[in-house]
């Protein structure tokens, strides 16, 4: 078996050191569980209106926001090499990722907590103990957009994971913070893909993905990327990629 990519002094729940665990969330879910899939989070901080919100449409109660096939095609075109023995979508949503993936030509699995028509629900991605499979064979890497608030304890339990490959899509802002930068260094992060504009991600309204009006993108978005057989003396690097433009 492979090593985890993760350090094991910072092993997510199910690692053979129970002692050490990256933080639970905080934010309880009605049922009793927690907070996990990247559909599903708790409100915006104060003063938020959510990415829908900020852009002329009202916010999605779940925010659940999929990845435009702009932030997508990059990833998968200049890493695709890692991504043939599958890939696993924990977060999975409509499928978005996961349909990008199959127009590559590429496996992929997805589940979710929450029930969007696509994958396996009711799969609560940080209490998983092993990768998914595909046929029976675990896949060999893990792509997703995850909730804002849980980013740090779903990059810490993917990390943690016998995968060769994750990939994480973030704000650019994620750089900044003491915690997660904490975690960057830790893991040897191996690259920053910074899209060299701006996206608009934007809600489901009456089951439909938002028509794009026109606003100009708010936030400014990256994926955040390891590869396990990278030397873990070298530092990160920084790709930049131009996310190809909406046809209005």
């Amino acid at each position: 078996m492979t090593a985890s990519l993760f350090p094991a002094t910072m092993r997510a729940p199910g690692a053979d050191d129970s002692t050490c665990r990256p933080p639970a969330p905080q934010k309880a879910l009605g049922g009793g569980g927690f907070l996990t899939a990247g559909q599903v989070t708790s409100a915006p901080a104060k003063g938020s209106r959510g990415l829908g919100g900020a852009r002329g449409f009202d916010r999605e109660k779940d925010d659940f926001y999929p990845t435009p096939d702009a932030l997508i095609d990059p990833l998968i075109e200049r890493w695709r090499f890692h991504l043939d023995s599958g890939v696993w979508e924990p977060a999975c949503g409509d499928g978005a990722i996961c349909k990008a993936l199959q127009r590559h030509g590429l496996p992929s699995v997805g589940t979710d907590l929450v029930d969007r028509g696509y994958g396996e629900s009711r799969r609560d991605f940080l209490m998983e103990l092993k990768p998914a499979e595909i046929g029976g064979v675990g896949v060999d890497a893990i792509i997703t957009n995850p909730p804002f608030r849980l980013w740090r304890e779903f990059a810490a339990h993917a990390l943690s994971l016998d995968v060769a490959f994750v990939a994480l899509l973030g704000r650019l802002q994620l750089l900044e913070g003491k915690r997660v930068s904490a975690l960057f260094e830790e893991s040897h992060l191996t690259s920053v893909m910074v899209s060299a504009g701006r996206v608009n991600m934007l809600p489901i309204v009456d089951g439909i993905r938002a028509e794009d009006k026109g606003h100009n993108g708010m936030i400014a978005w990256a994926w955040f990327v390891w590869v396990r057989y990278r030397a873990v003396h070298d530092r990160p690097t920084i790709e930049w990629f131009t996310p190809k433009k909406v046809e209005r």
